[in-house]
């Protein structure tokens, strides 16, 4: 099972760096917003221990910055699986704000997507607050910030 979801990891990080290559063309900016904690709150029924199956509603704060990075191109990163695009469709108005949605399968893969798009493009913006959440145990794990690059602005939320 172990190497089915290394795998399955090496999959979603490659097609990762694959997406953000055709992403490039036509675009020069880019940023990145992570969906857990940081664009949405409250979304995971901690009795029944599932996403909950209701619009969620996007932070104010991360939309208010989204609107003043005119040329940007916006696009959800989150370090969930790639069945996780069906939930954000369904429960979210995404399309009214950003134009792509981008899963990593694990945070740990994030730095290194963040660090291959700032080699790529003039100019990244990463909002995350990097950190996972273990749901059942409430335990949370903290990241520390990417290292700081030319072309990569990181914004711990």
């Amino acid at each position: 099972m172990a190497v089915l979801r290394k795998t399955y990891y090496a999959y979603l990080f490659i097609k990762c760096l694959l997406t953000l290559l055709i992403l490039r063309i036509g675009n020069s900016k880019l940023i990145l917003v992570d969906f857990d904690f940081t664009l949405v709150n409250n979304h995971f029924d901690t009795e029944r221990l599932e996403y909950k199956k209701e619009k969620l509603i996007f932070n104010s704060v991360v939309l208010q910055i989204l609107e003043k990075k005119y040329g940007f191109f916006p696009v959800i990163f989150t370090a969930r699986s790639g069945r996780t695009i069906k939930y954000i469709k369904d429960y979210t108005e995404w399309k009214s704000y950003f134009n792509f949605i981008l899963c990593c399968g694990i945070t740990h893969s994030k730095y290194s997507i963040a660090y291959f798009a700032a080699s790529i493009f003039t100019s990244v913006i990463w909002i995350d607050d990097l950190s996972d959440v273990n749901f059942v145990t409430g335990k949370k794990v903290v990241y520390k910030d990417p290292k700081v690059i030319e072309n990569l602005c990181f914004i711990r939320w």
